[in-house]
């Protein structure tokens, strides 16, 4: 979905100009000084990372402008692209569709978020199943100019489990192996589910694998390192302006007290180093393999009165230890899988945080 802009006010750019002007990141400035009409010594101070988001970028990003021919008059909300044998495709919706109403309601002045929030409907996590209605009603005006009433199927939405878990060796003793590929909202009741799973099939110990982990909800992160932390242990520290002080502990008892070690490399980013940092500074665990991305940037997204958006840093996450992540990323312990004993000796000689 995209609002089509006003005339005269916001051009839809190509996706090679909308490449150009964000590899320009610097002529951002003066458009930003111009549109929001900020003052020159704030502008000078932007955090890095902070992007002007066009809006019809969703559709310059897919390579997908909308139609020559769409109908004029005022702004809107209009469908940009459509997945082949996808529900709206086979009730007859089109590529250049202007959306009017969703379940009745009226969509004037509305943005494209609030159209696809209520497209999307209840949702099935907090939602009674009497709340939950698996079909929207739409009211779309067509090319020619003709309204239709479509009824389309809502898609099921599922989140998938991050983890998978299994059972290994490594010094001849059951260890278990616990693979995490992101944080969404699965993640930590997963991963309980797995660590109780592997300990009553006998692990000694435990790998927790956050390789090629990108990261997803810092939520989530804080609450998978509480499985292994207890008591008052500091979990990250934030560094910001518009964020309210405290700092995040572990709280109650851990999960499980085995011995752990964390497997990392130059993909584990974002909510993956918050948790490697957390197990690493306060001495739970050892980190194996390479450099992690270094991604510690704190973004929030703001939507404008246009459509528009803006992509802001608002600050940064630090370590228990106070370590920077952004950009240089945490460096593990060893570059590959140590003994059982050598782990156990580089958690002896750890200090961790006073908190």
């Amino acid at each position: 979905l995209a609002r089509r802009p006003q005339a005269n006010k916001i051009a839809i750019l190509s996706e090679q100009e909308l490449c150009k002007r964000l590899q320009q990141a610097s002529s951002l400035l003066p458009k930003l000084r111009g549109l929001f009409h900020l003052k020159q010594s704030r502008m000078s101070q932007l955090p890095p990372l902070s992007l002007l988001l066009p809006s019809d970028c969703t559709a310059c990003l897919q390579n997908r402008a909308l139609p020559d021919d769409r109908p004029t008059g005022p702004s809107g909300v209009f469908v940009v692209g459509l997945s082949k044998n996808s529900p709206a495709d086979k009730v007859g919706m089109e590529q250049g569709d202007q959306l009017l109403e969703v379940d009745g309601a009226s969509l004037q002045d509305k943005t494209p978020f609030q159209v696809a929030s209520a497209i999307a409907g209840a949702d099935p996590s907090t939602s009674s199943s009497a709340q939950l209605n698996s079909y929207v009603q739409l009211k779309v005006r067509k090319l020619d100019g003709s309204e239709a009433d479509v009824r389309v199927e809502r898609p099921v939405r599922q989140i998938s489990s991050p983890v998978s878990s299994s059972l290994g060796k490594m010094g001849g003793e059951p260890v278990g192996i616990l693979r995490l590929t992101s944080f969404n909202a699965r993640a930590q009741r997963d991963l309980a589910s797995a660590i109780v799973s592997l300990e009553k099939q006998g692990a000694k110990s435990f790998v927790l694998d956050l390789r090629d982990n990108r990261g997803g909800l810092v939520s989530e992160g804080l609450e998978v390192a509480r499985l292994f932390l207890e008591g008052s242990s500091p979990l990250v520290y934030t560094e910001s302006r518009s964020i309210p002080a405290g700092v995040p502990r572990a709280q109650s008892p851990a999960l499980t007290h085995l011995p752990l070690m964390v497997l990392v490399n130059e993909h584990t980013a974002s909510a993956s180093e918050i948790v490697a940092g957390a197990l690493q500074d306060n001495c739970r665990a050892v980190l194996v393999g390479n450099r992690t991305y270094g991604k510690g940037l704190i973004q929030s997204v703001y939507e404008l009165s246009d459509g528009s958006g803006m992509v802001l840093t608002v600050g940064k996450y630090l370590t228990p230890n106070h370590t920077d992540i952004d950009r240089s990323g945490i460096r593990p312990n060893f570059s590959s899988k140590p003994s059982l004993q050598a782990a156990a000796e580089t958690l002896q000689a750890c200090q961790a945080p006073r908190t």
